[in-house]
């Protein structure tokens, strides 16, 4: 799946000549493409992804190809070692590799628990496969806008915080729900932000002192002999 959310399957040959210089094979990828996702879900992944070669937790940080293209990727590791895959995206090419055994094997017995080389390899591929290539960035799709969020809510701000992207009828709302700041509290406490999950809950407890009342209420005056003093 490319840059716009196409899906084009793989090939391995471009064109297939005859000796007089005439096509004998010509695939014409586009005619087996396939709209997998939309151009604004692809677009929004692929800033996400941006963060596994530039945020300071990202699995091959310092990975991307030198210069200013954009990059993004993803890295991935299956269970015991036994494989080590990577997929890196930019706006000419989308490459992918894998690093195991045609026999699996738990390559951790080598030493082995990252999928480093494998993520030097592509980038030093990447180097030379768009060296001397015009600076490209990633189209923006109508309908998707970036806006700033509070990475400990969720909800958007003004200034501050960190650059999300979102499309336009999907935009996260400028203040919690009560339950996601209930579900959360014990993030919010550890993080000095008590007040997140004290008001939040004391007007849970009123609301529920509140409809119990009502309650009691209906009761007396519907059927004064339920109610017992």
């Amino acid at each position: 799946v490319f840059r716009d959310g196409v899906y084009r399957p793989a090939l391995y040959y471009t064109k297939v000549t005859l000796a007089d210089g005439s096509t004998y094979l010509d695939p014409a990828p586009d005619s087996y493409a396939v709209q997998a996702v939309s151009p604004q879900t692809a677009y929004i992944m692929n800033r996400l992804l941006r963060g596994v070669l530039t945020a300071p937790g990202g699995t091959a940080r310092g990975m991307a190809p030198a210069g200013e293209m954009e990059a993004a990727a993803k890295t991935g590791t299956t269970t015991d070692y036994r494989d080590f895959t990577f997929v890196g995206l930019t706006p000419y090419y989308v490459t992918a590799g894998w690093w195991g055994y045609d026999v699996p094997a738990d390559l951790s017995q080598q030493g082995v628990r990252t999928g480093k080389p494998l993520q030097t390899l592509w980038r030093d591929y990447m180097q030379q496969a768009q060296e001397g290539l015009p600076y490209l960035e990633f189209p923006v799709p109508e309908g998707v806008v970036a806006r700033r969020y509070d990475p400990a809510t969720g909800c958007l701000v003004p200034s501050g915080g960190a650059v999300g992207y979102y499309t336009e009828d999907n935009l996260p709302p400028e203040q919690p729900a009560i339950g996601v700041i209930l579900s959360e509290s014990m993030k919010y406490l550890a993080m000095g932000k008590w007040w997140l999950a004290l008001f939040p809950g004391l007007f849970l407890v009123g609301t529920v002192l509140l409809f119990h009342y009502i309650g009691q209420e209906l009761c007396r005056l519907l059927d004064p002999g339920s109610v017992h003093e």
